[in-house]
């Protein structure tokens, strides 16, 4: 099974009832300092590596310049960029011709 979520504060606890997740990835991507901060995210990453699923930190600040963005697309050259994390989601658009916007709990193959 693929399957894609992305996530925040107490919503992880739905993943333990309904989704066997053995052998999958969990990307952290905010700031490892976090974890010393907050008991909820603690307790998930313990109960994820105990269904060994595998952690990866990938850090990204949120802070990135449109210059950047741009040099991150031609770089990677993705198929669909969806933007995430931003008050202007629309602005991509002007920038970029593979822009998908979501609306919040939308779902979507990728």
């Amino acid at each position: 099974m693929e399957f894609f979520w992305k996530g925040r504060g107490g919503e992880h606890w739905d993943l333990r009832t309904f989704l066997d997740l053995k052998g999958g990835t969990w990307i952290y991507s905010m700031w490892h300092g976090h974890f010393d901060q907050n008991k909820s995210l603690r307790n998930l990453k313990s109960y994820l590596e105990e269904k060994e699923i595998w952690i990866e930190e990938l850090h990204t600040s949120g802070h990135a310049t449109i210059s950047e963005l741009i040099d991150l697309a031609n770089t990677l050259s993705p198929k669909m960029i969806i933007p995430i994390y931003t008050f202007h989601p629309e602005k991509f658009k002007n920038q970029f011709s593979n822009v998908r916007l979501m609306d919040n709990g939308e779902e979507s193959d990728i």
